[in-house]
């Protein structure tokens, strides 16, 4: 699974619009998207810590995923 599988997993499991999610980590919509179309992912650790607050994961749950299916 891929950071942009599991973002906009975790995002519609907690019922959120990517406009909500947008609004709590200080983006735009469009970033969200972008994150969620695997384009790119977030650079900023603080964006990642709030992720991982609010979904109440860990961060290897959000990134690991992702990083593990890049070595294979």
């Amino acid at each position: 699974m891929s950071f942009a599988s599991t973002l906009r997993s975790l995002r519609k499991k907690h019922n959120l619009t990517q406009s909500d999610l947008a609004k709590e980590l200080g983006v735009t919509q469009r970033t969200i998207s972008y994150y969620e179309s695997g384009k790119g992912t977030p650079s900023d650790t603080k964006i990642l810590n709030t992720l991982v607050k609010l979904f109440n994961v860990t961060l290897d749950e959000l990134l690991h995923r992702a990083f593990l299916s890049s070595l294979c």
